[in-house]
């Protein structure tokens, strides 16, 4: 029979020890307490010239992996024939509604990552806007994105996206 001792209710266990069972629902717990915490941000790109920032995709995995987002690249994620255009929209309108943040790469300009960028900024979802130094400046998503990052290499985006991470940690993302 369970019996309840400093808040903790012994289980059958198998051949465990009371220790080895808490530090089984420890683990579980502290797993739950981080998939609680782990955000997701929505990342915007050209479908079309998306194999061309494989390195920059990549650099902002990895700058977000060390403040527990998970990176969600949509256009990596489906693939859409051009009858499906509402299905496109209405996904990626749900996908937007279910992150914490937006980050688009805009060297190329693309209509679709504009609209996204307006259901974002309607949705009051942070925005940081990407683009490489020698890229058009978009005054259409420079107006709506909450933080703008030009850069020249993979080290420079990573460098100044800590930066905002940084920011958004203390001011938005708690």
């Amino acid at each position: 029979m369970p019996t309840h001792r400093e808040g903790f209710q012994t289980l059958p266990t198998g051949g465990r020890t009371e220790s080895g069972e808490k530090k089984e629902l420890d683990k579980v717990l502290n797993h739950f307490e981080l998939s609680l915490n782990t955000m997701t941000a929505y990342f915007g790109i050209s479908k079309s010239k998306r194999g061309e920032f494989d390195q920059e995709v990549d650099s902002v995995r990895k700058v977000l992996n060390n403040y527990n987002v998970t990176l969600e690249v949509f256009v990596d994620k489906y693939e859409f024939t051009s009858q499906q255009e509402k299905e496109m929209m209405e996904t990626a309108f749900s996908e937007i509604d279910n992150c914490e943040l937006m980050i688009v790469e805009l060297t190329t300009k693309a209509i679709g990552v504009g609209v996204e960028v307006g259901y974002a900024k309607a949705k009051n979802k942070p925005i940081i806007y990407l683009k490489k130094g020698d890229a058009k400046y978009s005054t259409t998503v420079g107006g709506s994105a909450n933080h703008f990052i030009e850069y020249s290499d993979e080290g420079e985006l990573e460098t100044k996206l800590e930066a905002v991470m940084d920011e958004l940690k203390k001011t938005t993302l708690t």
